[in-house]
Order: structure tokens, then C-alpha cells, then sequence
């Protein structure tokens, strides 16, 4: 081989490396230096099957990290979500009512912003209509935007 052959065949080689370590770092910007975890995420917080003959139903969180937002998603059969009474594990308790958002099987309900700093959440109680969409019972999924400070 050349010389120059050798250098060009070095230079480009450096060059992919250096193309790969900036977009390893780019993917990894919104990530914590510590644990490769993102630094914000949504977690699944709980799941209930809902029948649909009563209207109120509860959610016990064993997830023991703070929490500022939530949402709902439902599964096989829609239902309107009326409110939610959050009972947070320093016992104290904060309602949001009238929230009315109607949800279509595999769909989220709207983002429900908790007033104040993030705090540990011990269980959610939630109010929901009558089964719309589809048939049988339901499974509701609850959410939590957990902040992960690095």
C-alpha cells in the first residue's frame, strides 16, 4: 500500500469514530449521567379491572418516588374519567374534579398537573361514567411523570 493510501484510509477511519461518538452523546443528552436512565419518564403506577357497575374505584401506589403529573389510560371498553382524590403518603389528600375527559379504548386521558412540588403518592381514587366504546369491562392504567433529579 501507498502512503498516501495508509493516511486516507486513517483519517477516514478516525472520522467514523469521531461521527459515532457524537451521536451516541446526542442520543444520551436527555439521559442521566448516572444509570443511562432518562431523566423524566412516565411509569406505570397501577392497573384495575373496572366493571362498570359502580362509579368510584381505587388504585393503591407502591412506587415509592415523587410524582407531579398524571394520567389514565383505558383498555377494552372506553369510559369517561369525572375526578380523581389523591392521597399522598404524608396523609395528606388533594381532589381534582371536574376533569370529564372522555377516553376511547387504548387511549390516554388528559394530562392531570398536581399543584405544587412532587411529592410520594400512596393511592389514587378516580370517578368514572358508564362503559362507552366497546364491551365487557375495562382495564385502567394509571400513570405518574416521575422527575429523576441527576
Amino acid at each position: 500500500m501507498t502512503y498516501q493510501f495508509k493516511f486516507m484510509k486513517t483519517h477516514l477511519s478516525l472520522i467514523a469514530i469521531a461521527a459515532l461518538f457524537i451521536v451516541s452523546l446526542s442520543s444520551c443528552a436527555n439521559q442521566s449521567i448516572f444509570g443511562g436512565k432518562p431523566t423524566s419518564h412516565w411509569v406505570m403506577l397501577g392497573s384495575r379491572t373496572i366493571d362498570f357497575i359502580g362509579d368510584t374505584d381505587a388504585m393503591p401506589v407502591s412506587d415509592k418516588d415523587s410524582f407531579s403529573q398524571l394520567r389514565f389510560k383505558i383498555e377494552g371498553r372506553g369510559t369517561t374519567l369525572k375526578g380523581i382524590t389523591v392521597t399522598y403518603e404524608d396523609g395528606s389528600i388533594q381532589e381534582v374534579n371536574n376533569i370529564d375527559a372522555v377516553m376511547s379504548p387504548g387511549q390516554f386521558s388528559k394530562t392531570i398537573v398536581l399543584p405544587g412540588a412532587s411529592k410520594r403518592i400512596s393511592r389514587v381514587e378516580y370517578k368514572f361514567g358508564p362503559g362507552t366504546a366497546g364491551s365487557g369491562k375495562g382495564m385502567m392504567r394509571l400513570y405518574g411523570y416521575k422527575v429523576v433529579k441527576p
